[in-house]
């Protein structure tokens, strides 16, 4: 394996084409989590149709043989609730509580004897 691929594989950055561990049998994207193999048993491929016909078969983490785990955080993106939060806060304000959806209880006023203190 050359200097700059292996450099990659232990920064775990983006880098044309696979890995392979000799050692365990899987392919790998150069950006996986998976714990970085002994520079002896890495082995690069240009792609992963290659790693798979010497053998090897694809990591169950960064799942190399599609494009996964791009797609499913593109879509887990998508689907997030936009948060809308008030821009200041006012314990007295019940209309920026009452707005929030899924708001349960009510923040009394403050009392004018303990002017920070909400009461029961």
């Amino acid at each position: 394996m050359e200097n700059d691929t292996w450099a990659a594989l232990l920064a775990r950055r983006s880098h044309a084409g696979v890995y392979g561990v000799r050692t365990t049998g899987i392919y790998c994207r150069y950006g996986c989590a998976a714990r970085a193999p002994l520079r002896r048993n890495a082995v690069h491929f240009a792609e992963a149709g290659l790693a798979a016909a010497q053998g090897f078969r694809p990591c169950l983490r960064c799942q190399p043989n599609t494009d996964q785990p791009v797609a499913r955080a593109t879509a887990s993106i998508a689907s997030a609730p936009r948060l809308e939060l008030p821009t200041a806060f006012n314990p007295g304000d019940q209309t920026a509580i009452e707005a929030r959806p899924g708001a349960i209880a009510k923040i009394p006023p403050p009392t004018p004897d303990f002017p920070g203190k909400p009461t029961r």
